[in-house]
Parts: structure tokens; sequence; C-alpha cells
């Protein structure tokens, strides 16, 4: 009897490390989780305000705010992916709200403020960037064109996001 009891109370005291432990493993999953989508909304307001000081400041105030946002949302995406090709698929989703292969819009940007101030080589290395991001899927030569059209079109139907209005 005594060591039937003495089984019991060893599987209690395993149920409970092993659920704690899978307790404290969730809980920090759904931290960092909840701390990833802040910091994407960090990136999110880094990138309206980029492109806010493109559309309405001088070139130098916009290529200042651009180059900062991009320098920001690659140290984050270095951060999030040293480690990413360990994990499983399903955990790679890192990303809640951006999207990393959308820099290449900041890149064009970028590109177009440095060909405002005469910058041959500052451009050609912004849209190269741009490129890669983006990939070839038009025409070799005529990337920078299709590229420049598609941003000019967003440019267009800029409205910045009230993130104070939205909590």
């Amino acid at each position: 009897m005594l060591n039937k009891l003495g089984l019991v109370l060893l599987g209690f005291v395993a149920g409970l490390v092993i659920g704690g432990v899978g307790a404290m493993a969730c809980f920090g999953f759904t931290i960092s989780r909840g701390m990833f989508t802040l910091q994407d909304m960090d990136i999110l307001r880094a990138e309206d305000t980029a492109t806010q000081a493109y559309l309405d400041k001088s070139p130098q105030i916009g290529i200042w705010a651009l180059e900062n946002y991009l320098d920001f949302f690659n140290a984050v995406i270095d951060q999030r992916t040293d480690e990413i090709d360990k994990t499983t698929n399903e955990a790679q989703s890192v990303f809640m709200f951006t999207d990393p292969k959308l820099r290449w819009i900041s890149y064009v940007r970028l590109g177009l403020l440095y060909e405002k101030l005469g910058n041959e080589t500052k451009k050609d290395e912004s849209f190269q960037k741009a490129t890669e991001i983006f990939g070839r899927k038009v025409k070799e030569g005529k990337v920078d064109d299709f590229m420049i059209k598609v941003v000019e079109g967003l440019d267009k139907d800029f409205e910045p996001f009230d993130f104070e209005a939205e909590q």
C-alpha cells in the first residue's frame, strides 16, 4: 500500500514539474510574440515617419529619416533571424505586422532622394539594394523603372497613419 502511495506521489510531483516547465515555456513564447508585436509597431511608426519626411521635408531630412528607419529595420531582421534556420517552418513567422520584403520601397525612395541631390553613387547603391530585395521579376534593365512607377503610385495615395487615435 505504501509502495503504491509513493508511486502516486511520484507521478503527481513529476506532473507538477513537467506542467510547470511547459507553462513557463508557453508563457515565454507568448511574451516573445508580444515583444515582437510591440517592436513591429515601432517599425511601422518609423516607416510612416520616414515616408512623411520623404514626401514633405527636404531631401537631406528625408534621407536621414529613411536611412535611420532602414538601419533599425535591418537590425531587427538580423536580431530575429540569427537562429531562424534551425527552427520549424511554423516558428519562422517572426514578423507579425511588418514584411521585410517590402523594404525595397524605402530603398527606392532613398535612391530618388539621392538622385535629387545628384549623388549617383548612393542612388545606384540604393536601387541595387531595392532590386535585390524586390527580385528580378521584370525584364532586365526595366526593374528600376518599374519600381519607381510603383513607388510613385504609392506616394500619390499616401495618407499618414494616426497611431495615437487607434489606441
